[in-house]
């Protein structure tokens, strides 16, 4: 009875040795978790701390424990958290059926077709036509040179001969975000932009255009060569938007949303394309991303879960013919009834 009695408390004392050995880098994610993602004031952190503690009980190295902290993640419903740990990625679940799948695979590859590549096409009718895809994000230098080519596509057209603009951020998910602002503040206009939101429901930081350059609060982050742009700020404005806007596209689309003049055409971005992650290092080897932060629009809405259009277009998408392309039409016809 003795020997069996030693040989529990052998067993039990090996197991809690191993945990004490595998788990305080879990432990220090799991915290920042709980006190980082925007999605923890809501949870249901009684069901969510009990299916940690049991799966961190049986864990048996590193790579064990950080697969308990990212069933803690999913239970959270966090679309961007995600650990890596050496060559192995834990990534958030994604339920996407066979269609919405088929069609986000489409527009990533017809934006690695186009990347890097500002097009502006100005129609007969009086209309532009700017798309901006995903570009390479780089240093300063890089991100200047970025911004100022897409305002002068903007604003280096004869005001007289344009009646409105068509922004195409349907294949826009990856470059800078400040790029692309300090690019579009034409459209923008001086004044706030975008307000990025912490986990407390705070104001972290706002994003304004202050005599056409971008600022964070009070600190200058990009400046670009002065044009006037009031006649462009007073533009009607069709702005097209897809699944697959996100990152840099979902954050333009938000500063846009109480822009006077301004429709929003095309189909819903995928949950959590509004939202910001934030990158963490614990341990050395080990890169954790939360999201952390929402964004707000200028009058305070916030966007916790998708960007939704104004007219609702599942035609499909016509990007090497934008006049064939049904979303463009209706931007057109759209702009087309607001002239006198």
């Amino acid at each position: 009875m003795r020997s069996t009695w030693m040989m529990f408390v052998a067993f039990a004392f090996a197991a809690l040795t191993v945990r004490c050995q595998t788990t305080p880098v879990a432990d220090s994610i799991y915290q920042l978790v709980r006190q980082h993602s925007i999605y923890a004031r809501t949870a249901d952190w009684t069901s969510i701390d009990s299916l940690y503690q049991k799966c961190t009980m049986g864990a048996g190295s590193l790579d064990d424990s950080l697969v308990c902290v990212h069933a803690a993640m999913n239970e959270l419903g966090d679309p961007g958290a995600k650990i890596q740990h050496g060559q192995r990625e834990l990534g958030p679940e994604r339920r996407k059926d066979g269609a919405e799948h088929w069609s986000y695979k489409v527009l990533e590859e017809k934006a690695g077709q186009y990347r890097n590549q500002l097009t502006r096409i100005h129609f007969q009718q009086g209309f532009v036509y700017l798309r901006i895809p995903s570009f390479d994000s780089g240093d300063s230098a890089q991100m200047a040179t970025f911004a100022q080519a897409l305002r002068d596509s903007i604003a280096l057209v004869n005001q007289a001969l344009v009646k409105g603009y068509i922004l195409d951020l349907r294949l826009l998910a990856e470059g800078d975000k400040l790029a692309v602002l300090a690019g579009l503040s034409p459209f923008l206009g001086d004044g706030p932009a975008i307000k990025r939101i912490d986990a407390d429901g705070r104001v972290d930081g706002t994003w304004q255009i202050l005599d056409g350059n971008l600022f964070l609060d009070s600190i200058e982050l990009i400046r670009l060569r002065h044009w006037d742009l009031a006649q462009v700020t007073e533009k009607p404005l069709a702005v097209l938007i897809g699944p697959y806007t996100s990152g840099p596209g979902s954050v333009a689309a938000i500063a846009l949303k109480r822009r006077p003049h301004t429709l929003f055409a095309g189909s819903a971005t995928n949950k959590g394309s509004t939202l910001m992650t934030t990158r963490f290092e614990p341990e050395e080897g080990v890169v954790v991303e939360l999201t952390t932060h929402s964004f707000a629009d200028k009058a305070n809405t916030l966007y916790l879960e998708r960007i939704t259009p104004d007219v609702l277009s599942n035609h499909p998408d016509q990007f090497e013919r934008p006049l064939a392309d049904r979303k463009v039409r209706t931007s057109i016809e759209w702009m087309a009834q607001l002239r006198p």
